[in-house]
């Protein structure tokens, strides 16, 4: 069917008001769909508390507003400062369990709300997913 048959099928039997009304929730959804992600005062804000890795609740990590981090899962703990800059947040290790930890870890932040943060990291393809923990 040739694209002006359709729409004078549409407009013969929908009122303008319907038509209008459609147009909009399509427009709202597609902009909703891609959500900018969030700059680096919202990402100080909002990372400030306990996460847990979504694929594993066994890992978690507290973000102080201080800047300082610490995170642990059931054999292995790690802490250090964190900083934003340009939507990548910098975690360094100072210290750690481990004696082979990677000391300075990236990752763009790619989405963030306050219960949900996605991630990934500068070295990887793979999408991170932490979800906010009980605190």
């Amino acid at each position: 069917m040739m694209p002006n048959k359709l729409l004078g099928i549409i407009t013969r039997f929908m009122k303008p008001r319907d038509i209008l009304g459609i147009a909009l929730t399509a427009i709202f959804i597609a902009g909703c769909s891609k959500q900018a992600p969030p700059n680096d005062a919202q990402i100080r804000e909002r990372i400030v508390g306990a996460w847990s890795a979504s694929d594993s609740k066994q890992f978690s990590v507290r973000f102080e507003s201080d800047g300082s981090f610490s995170g642990r899962d059931k054999k292995v703990w790690a802490a250090g400062t964190w900083s934003v800059q340009d939507g990548v947040i910098t975690v360094s290790t100072t210290n750690s369990s481990l004696t082979n930890v990677i000391p300075v870890e990236k990752a763009q932040v790619i989405r963030m709300n306050r219960h949900e943060m996605a991630f990934r990291p500068i070295d990887h393809t793979n999408l991170c997913i932490f979800t906010r923990a009980r605190d």
